[in-house]
Order: C-alpha cells, then structure tokens, then sequence
C-alpha cells in the first residue's frame, strides 16, 4: 500500500495479522464493512493460513506447472480437510495454474496432479485457458503496487486473464452465505 500512496494512487483497506487467532478476531470484526475481503497467507502453514480456512468462504491456491508445486498440493488439501472438520459448511477450495508455460506438457502434467484431490476443485478460467499464464507484467506490476490493468506497457493477455479470475471469484462467492458475517 505505501508503493500507491507514494505514487498517490487509490488504496484499499489493509492489515496485516501475523497471528492466526488475531487474524481471525479481526476478519470476524471488520467482515460486515466489506463486500469482499482477501487474505493472503503465503505458501507455509501457519497460524494465520489456519485461521482463514476457519473464517473463510472460498480458498484460492495457486500452484505452478512444477513438481514441488503439484507434490505440495497434498499438503495443502489434509489442512483444508483439518479446517472443513471444524467447520458448519466446508470452504469452498479452488485450485488455478499460476505462471502457465506457453507450450510443452507441463501443465497438462499439474492439472492432472490436481485430479487426486476431488475436493479441491480447479478452476478453468476460459474455455482455451486452463489458467494464468507466466507473464512479466504480472509480477511487474505486483511489484510496483500496481494491479496489472495500471501497469504499463499494457498486458491485455495478462488483464484478461488476471480479470477472469476475479471474475469467477465474485460469481462463485454470489452464490455461498458467508462464514464471517
């Protein structure tokens, strides 16, 4: 946020909880202010990635065409598995290929690596697209503190892929009564 306030760009509320039991205490709070609220917790499990689950309603994991990537993804579906037991109604967990190689069977490979985990749903964000390509202007712009539709030079290939996730993301979370509200 200090990166668009330097540039004296729009900002978004934000916060940052390190501790999972904050976390949650906060989101629970400051839930009916907001139509959407985003939680990035990072790649490990911690208190914090715990504590989402508990207040989330839909659980993005973004994984590469890589065998770490796609070995993790077990990792991640048994804490998914530990929150949902916990829970009223289970989070809704959608896989989506992040940083896609343009060719090659590599992602074709990670996709079907996702096909082990039937509660983790993977997200096709276009019918040719099975999800966000590698591309510059992406990690550019998140860089700059910019989303990638003010990051220039233009990256449409990037905004329109970028814009049908969070597309989907806001038709998916219409449809789901809220565990934080």
């Amino acid at each position: 946020m200090t990166l668009r306030t330097d540039r004296q760009l729009p900002t978004l509320p934000s916060s940052s909880y390190i501790d999972g039991k904050t976390l949650r205490a906060q989101v629970m709070l400051q839930a009916k202010r907001f139509h959407h609220t985003v939680i990035d917790v990072g790649g490990r499990d911690t208190g914090a990635l715990r504590a989402a689950l508990l207040c989330s309603d839909i659980v993005l994991i973004p994984f590469q065409p890589r065998a770490f990537d796609t070995w993790a993804l077990a990792d991640v579906a048994a804490v998914i598995d530990e929150a949902n037991g916990t829970r009223e109604t289970p989070v809704l967990a959608l896989a989506v290929l992040n940083c896609a190689y343009p060719v090659g069977s590599d992602n074709a490979d990670a996709i079907e690596a996702t096909q082990e985990f039937p509660k983790m749903e993977l997200l096709q964000l276009t019918p040719d697209r099975a999800g966000i390509g590698r591309r510059k202007a992406i990690s550019h712009a998140s860089a700059t503190g910019l989303h990638v539709s003010e990051y220039k030079p233009r990256d449409d290939q990037a905004i329109s892929e970028i814009d049908a996730l969070i597309s989907m993301l806001k038709h998916l979370q219409n449809g789901i009564a809220s565990q934080s509200k």
